[in-house]
């Protein structure tokens, strides 16, 4: 059975890739995406943390997590 943070960075993984939110679009806050998958706000934080050393997101402190654009290769 998977960790609860492993299935939220997993659905907003699968989000992410589908372009829910865009190209360097907003993610829901912490807050949010606790009360969607019921869980608490650190378990969100782990997983977010997770998409972020996957290069998948950033986070600013005070302002929230945004989908990391794509980098330019030449």
């Amino acid at each position: 059975m998977s960790k609860k943070h492993e299935v939220i960075s997993r659905d907003l993984r699968g989000e992410i890739a589908a372009g829910k939110y865009g190209v360097s679009g907003q993610l829901p806050s912490e807050a949010q995406l606790a009360e969607r998958f019921g869980v608490s706000r650190p378990t969100v934080v782990r997983a977010l943390r997770s998409l972020q050393e996957e290069g998948l997101i950033f986070r600013r402190p005070g302002s929230g997590s945004y989908v990391r654009p794509p980098s330019k290769s030449n």
